[in-house]
């Protein structure tokens, strides 16, 4: 298996390169007022006009840049911590990891406030969250779609949003025996059980991530129930999330950099699928994937037009990106209902006031609580014990 092979599918080549640097290149002729397909293949003007395609650059994606002012506002009230130098961080993974992984939306995040523990307080407080956008019916706005493990519980909590809600946020605790899968996936106990294994181990490897290391991050954070799958030999291996949540650290400024940038990513299950397209290979390990996307980078930097230099997490990105053009899954162009451009307005609003220090988080998410307490309720929810 090699990347020569690639080199002789010119177009699938050329739309490869133009997939990595769309995002720059399209954003780039649009503030420079010329045709926002100039020096875009006509091949994919159609693509690029009809279908939702996201930002390479992970700073410049809006969802992003709300994680990252969420940090810098709690780290100006890191004095909460004296004596606990590694609290905060601690604090930092806990909300990053429900923000990004269990409910995927800077809304959610903005809704549950920034979390500086892990208790029964705390837990109440998501559950809480969660009861509150069921009975406005806004599931859909704030728990995403993009990634499947949240995707999962969306469905589950939307499906019984006119039936046995309690299935779903009050599960009896027998189905964890009976239904593993279903309680790790699409239950509130479950998830929150997630959310403690990540808080009991938090401690025991602050040290790795110090570290500055992608790799030995990710590895570390495959030991837990959400950042990893378990291989045939018995060893852990570190999925998605694990890449996810190491990305977000660096990008919120918790890591400065990483020391193996060039030399270790994980391949998600998107990036994984469109390289076995591209090669033509019915199965491929994460090694051997890995090899292939370290062999493609100076290829999709050969195609680069963006300002920034080009890294190996961009191509694992546009991979994804590139498996649904070749799959013929991208998503069409979204059209948002009323609510939903209401609800993002104000989240916006939200973290632009507090980025210019014009508001805590504590009183922004109880703004925001109080907004969506004004709407009227869609479904009827009873109240936790």
């Amino acid at each position: 298996m090699s990347v020569g092979g690639l080199l002789d599918r010119s177009l699938m080549l050329r739309s490869l390169c133009v997939s990595v640097c769309q995002g720059d290149m399209l954003k780039q002729n649009i503030e420079a007022g010329v045709p926002r397909n100039q020096n875009i293949p006509p091949e994919l003007h159609q693509v690029f006009s009809n279908y939702q395609l996201h930002n390479v650059s992970r700073e410049d994606d809006p969802t992003t840049q709300q994680f990252k002012t969420f940090v810098e506002v709690a780290a100006a009230t890191s004095y909460r911590f004296p004596g606990h130098a590694d609290k905060f961080g601690r604090c930092v993974r806990i909300n990053l990891l429900l923000g990004r992984c269990i409910f995927g939306t800077s809304a959610m995040a903005l809704l549950i406030g920034f979390l500086h523990g892990w208790s029964a307080c705390e837990k109440s407080i998501v559950a809480a969250a969660v009861e509150l956008i069921v009975r406005k019916g806004v599931v859909d706005i704030f728990i995403t779609r993009a990634y499947s493990a949240p995707r999962i519980l969306r469905n589950a909590l939307m499906a019984n949003a006119l039936g046995n809600l309690d299935a779903v946020l009050r599960p009896s605790p027998s189905i964890k025996n009976i239904r593993p899968q279903f309680w790790r996936s699409a239950t509130i106990p479950g998830k929150l059980e997630q959310v403690s294994a990540c808080w009991d181990v938090a401690p025991d490897i602050t040290e790795v991530f110090d570290a500055k290391n992608r790799q030995k991050i990710c590895s570390a954070l495959s030991l837990l129930p959400y950042f990893g799958t378990s291989l045939p030999d018995g060893s852990r291996e570190a999925g998605f999330f694990a890449k996810e949540l190491a990305e977000d650290l660096k990008t919120c400024g918790m890591i400065s950099s990483f020391s193996d940038e060039e030399e270790y990513c994980v391949v998600g299950r998107g990036a994984l699928e469109a390289l076995q397209l591209m090669f033509d290979q019915d199965s491929l390990p994460q090694r051997h994937a890995l090899q292939l996307m370290i062999a493609l980078l100076p290829h999709a930097r050969s195609g680069w037009r963006g300002q920034r230099p080009l890294g190996l997490h961009d191509v694992q990105f546009m991979l994804c990106q590139f498996g649904r053009l070749l799959k013929g899954t991208m998503r069409p162009r979204m059209v948002l209902s009323s609510r939903e451009k209401l609800i993002r307005e104000h989240v916006a609003n939200a973290f632009a006031l507090m980025a210019d220090g014009q508001g805590s988080i504590e009183v922004m998410s109880a703004s925001f609580r109080a907004f969506l307490e004004d709407m009227p309720d869609v479904h009827v929810v009873q109240p936790s014990a």
